[in-house]
């Protein structure tokens, strides 16, 4: 038996450059002087290789993830005393797909930038989301990796998703559509880039989509007033086009530098922690949101009394200056103001460090209360 076919797959490794087979400790390339990669990150390639699908994993995990938190998000909708199927698959109310990770125009936080590109306003819109997914993200994940594909898709999307809360008017907004025209235009650029009959024909496909999407959402904008997001659809394609142009791209058996693999595990990582982060937010969210929604809900509608519970269980289950404002507020209207004031002193001791900076939007009514 050959020496070399008898050694296990972390005994040896191929350089990057010319594709040498070398030993595992072996720093530069003999052959060609390519830097090499280390003992540990060769063994941490291996165990992506291991456990994730062989075709396409950065495609199959976003599409997947997406249906799933659908499936949430509908179930949720559902069994909502308020709601019921059709409002989950037609219409979704507002407060339970923010209450999910969509985000507000106006209300920066910096989470919402990164949940809401995984979160959709009914069946149609995850539809066409997914099946332009399914159709754009393999020719991104065929050139720069799986592993830069899944950071450009959070990475891209919260930007495009912050320049739309930046630049666009009041409303709510969700949806992968930011990442997919960013995904568009690093197809784009890198076909044009490649610079071969081929390329060009995919070059001026993925001009097409991008030129279409953007019309379709001024014409339906333009009809209905509202309801496509074009400033993300724009903001996301500009900033593919962009990363298409500088980002490192595979080559036939990988990336031909260990600064590419690098800098792509690198962006994967930094992408991976900060969208955890984001999502691990909903664990509060889910249910402070909830009951915040139904406080100010109770609260437009004058039912005060139902509106003092909600509000009460709202500040006590994620305490903050507007929970405590609104609490505070419905203890007032229903009369209760030793209870209110009681309110104001534990308050001012929660957040008696931010007040130094800036007075809390519930001063003037405990100002009001203790004269």
């Amino acid at each position: 038996m050959n020496e070399q076919n008898s050694k296990s797959p972390t005994q040896f490794k191929y350089c990057p450059g010319c594709q040498a087979q070398l030993a595992i400790d072996v720093k530069t390339c003999p052959w060609c002087s390519t830097s090499q990669l280390s003992k540990i990150e060769i063994y941490w390639q291996q165990l992506g290789q291991r456990f994730l699908p062989r075709a396409l994993p950065t495609t199959r995990g976003l599409c997947f993830f997406n249906i799933v938190l659908f499936i949430i998000l509908t179930i949720d909708i559902t069994i909502h005393p308020d709601f019921g199927i059709t409002d989950a698959l037609i219409s979704p109310p507002g407060e339970l797909v923010y209450r999910w990770g969509a985000h507000i125009r106006g209300e920066m936080h910096w989470w919402r930038m990164f949940t809401a590109n995984y979160i959709h306003f009914g069946i149609i819109h995850i539809i066409f989301n997914i099946s332009a997914l399914r159709y754009v993200t393999p020719y991104v994940e065929r050139t720069f990796g799986s592993l830069l594909t899944f950071s450009m898709y959070n990475l891209l999307g919260a930007f495009a998703m912050m320049i739309s809360n930046l630049f666009g008017d009041a409303g709510i907004v969700a949806g992968a559509s930011g990442s997919i025209m960013a995904f568009v235009g690093m197809a784009g650029m890198a076909a044009h880039l490649e610079n071969t009959p081929l390329s060009k024909k995919l070059r001026n496909n993925m001009i097409s989509v991008g030129i279409a999407t953007i019309a379709f959402g001024f014409l339906v904008n333009g009809a209905m007033g509202n309801g496509i997001d074009n400033i993300a659809h724009i903001a996301g394609l500009i900033s593919g086009v962009l990363m298409g142009a500088v980002l490192p791209k595979l080559g036939p058996t990988g990336y031909n530098r260990p600064w590419k693999f690098r800098f792509a595990n690198l962006l994967f990582l930094i992408s991976l922690t900060l969208s955890s982060i984001s999502f691990s937010f909903l664990s509060d969210a889910s249910v402070s949101t909830k009951l915040m929604t139904e406080c100010r809900r109770d609260l437009k509608i004058k039912h005060y009394d139902q509106a003092l519970v909600h509000c009460k269980d709202a500040y006590q289950n994620n305490p903050s200056e507007d929970t405590a404002a609104h609490y505070i507020l419905t203890l007032i209207l229903n009369r209760k103001y030793d209870n209110a004031i009681s309110v104001c002193n534990d308050a001012d001791k929660r957040f008696e460090k931010k007040r130094k900076n800036t007075p809390l939007s519930y001063d003037r009514l405990c100002q009001e209360l203790k004269q």
